[in-house]
């Protein structure tokens, strides 16, 4: 963590920098710097990718994760496109970014909503 930080502080100041030579290449290097660290952050990421693995097979609640996974994955994605965008002064783009982000999330829960409602008509009768 402590090296992605170190990593970012130093691209930070390195766009800075460039920001005051070539304003025109300081949005690309912002958009590598974010990518790199994206990159770099998979790394992080593994033991929580394992773990919902092991828990998916070992859990009766294995129709649920995938949704849940995907959801999370749409939404952190949308998130960080919608950031990009704010970043390179294109506010509306990143509206409809987030909105389609939440969108896909809503389509992928359909069949989720429809196993909980089918579930609760089972419990009332």
């Amino acid at each position: 963590m402590i090296k992605l930080c170190g990593i970012a502080v130093c691209a930070v100041i390195f766009i800075l920098i460039i920001k005051q030579i070539k304003p025109e290449l300081a949005s690309i290097m912002t958009i590598s710097a974010g990518i790199i660290l994206l990159g770099a952050s998979m790394v992080l990421i593994q033991p929580f990718i394992e773990f919902i693995g092991n828990t998916i097979n070992n859990t009766a609640y294995n129709i649920y994760m995938p949704v849940l996974l995907k959801a999370l994955g749409i939404g952190l994605t949308a998130q960080t496109v919608a950031d990009i965008c704010r970043d390179s002064g294109e506010n509306a783009i990143a509206a409809k970014v987030e909105l389609i982000g939440k969108l896909e999330i809503m389509l992928i829960s359909l069949p989720l909503i429809e196993s909980i409602i089918t579930m609760s008509g089972e419990i009332l009768k």
